[in-house]
């Protein structure tokens, strides 16, 4: 039932809009679902999950449950909770603190699906939300990373926090794919990362992936102009 790492990414888009007008999917609705939830098969467990997050905001009647099943000994219902969590959205900010300790979960895509989740909450859970996803920039898995860095870009400047570490990964992290999701990010929270200018000049003269290097100019722009052209920015 797991699915692959581009799917997962195609699912979550998917988050914030219930996908079945008449919110039921395979004909239950979702307290349907939710009963489910406590079913004795993992399988099922994960079915149910799954199927509240298909359809959407109107499943928050069960996040008391899903919070418990973050939890759960089966990492395919782990990961499908963290995935109707993040479907949910900011109605479902009672699961932050949960979400946060997911972050370090030893089934990579379990994490990556609860950064997805946290930054679907964007502003709720703040002041939980960006410490833990700043410390989550360190994690060994680059596709983790990659998911807290985007993750910390729904907070705009309320990622503020997070500065220091963005700045560090901009032009030290070994995957480029990360340092141009970085780059992006302090785009994002704007004026108020201007600490990072520093480090997004140099990626921008110096990294070895043109995508990168533009997405550091970009940042430069949209967090100080001046600074930008001085480096040459067009």
């Amino acid at each position: 039932m797991r699915r692959s790492l581009p799917s997962l990414f195609l699912l979550s888009a998917l988050c914030g809009v219930p996908a079945i007008a008449d919110t039921r999917y395979e004909g239950k609705s979702a307290r349907e679902w939710a009963q489910l939830l406590e079913n004795s098969s993992s399988k099922i467990r994960g079915q149910a999950a799954k199927a509240l997050g298909i359809i959407g905001p109107e499943s928050v009647l069960a996040v008391p449950r899903l919070i418990g099943l973050l939890k759960d000994k089966d990492a395919d219902v782990r990961h499908w909770t963290a995935y109707a969590l993040s479907c949910i959205g900011p109605e479902a900010k009672e699961a932050v603190p949960a979400l946060c300790r997911t972050l370090k979960d030893e089934d990579e895509s379990v994490a990556r699906m609860a950064a997805n989740a946290l930054g679907n909450m964007a502003p709720e859970g703040v002041k939980e939300a960006v410490p833990a996803l700043a410390d989550t920039l360190t994690a060994p898995d680059h596709f983790l990373r990659w998911s807290a860095a985007r993750a910390l870009a729904c907070f705009g400047a309320e990622a503020k926090a997070a500065v220091p570490a963005l700045s560090k990964g901009v032009t030290q992290d070994s995957a480029g794919m990360v340092r141009g999701q970085l780059a992006v990010t302090l785009g994002s929270i704007g004026p108020a990362a201007k600490e990072a200018v520093p480090a997004l000049i140099e990626a921008y003269e110096n990294d070895d992936y043109e995508s990168v290097r533009k997405q550091a100019g970009s940042a430069l722009k949209k967090i100080d102009p001046k600074a930008a052209a001085k480096a040459g920015v067009p």
